[in-house]
């Protein structure tokens, strides 16, 4: 009889458990929604000893190492971006650099929403437990990542 007991404790526990591993995972899913794609087959050309990226007014960047977006950027990585032309260039999923007070941060776009002053982003890092604490407006944005180059 003991032994029937523990039996079913050890089972509702096994439950209990996988219950809340399930509602984290659902709560904190591991899938990121992935950038807007900006550039097109057509602007892409491969050549035997080069590449050709027709991407207009595209800046280089590089990054330091706050370990924010790994694993997708780090300090060894760069990047290409380009400057949006309006709120409407910036979706759920890219990743873009903004101003904060003297800094400028590098995170991604996780939802967009609208409030009495107009549109903002809510932005986080790929490695961040959290969103960041501010909403992020159009006027902070200064560039979006198109490639990232390893």
């Amino acid at each position: 009889m003991l032994q029937r007991i523990l039996v079913l404790s050890l089972i509702f526990l096994a439950g209990f458990l996988s219950h809340d591993l399930y509602r984290e995972w659902l709560t904190h899913p591991l899938d990121v929604q992935g950038p807007h794609q900006r550039i097109l087959d057509h602007q892409v050309e491969i050549q035997p000893d080069h590449v050709v990226l027709r991407i207009p007014n595209a800046q280089f960047a590089g990054f330091t190492a706050t370990h924010s977006m790994d694993p997708v950027i780090d300090s060894d990585s760069n990047a290409l971006e380009i400057i949006p032309k309006s709120e409407e260039d910036i979706h759920i999923g890219d990743i873009i650099s903004y101003r904060y007070k003297e800094d400028t941060l590098i995170h991604r776009v996780i939802d967009v929403k609208k409030d009495e002053q107009g549109t903002y982003f809510i932005m986080k890092g790929d490695n961040n437990p959290s969103p960041d604490p501010i909403k992020v407006r159009f006027g902070q944005v200064q560039r979006v990542l198109v490639a990232i180059l390893y």
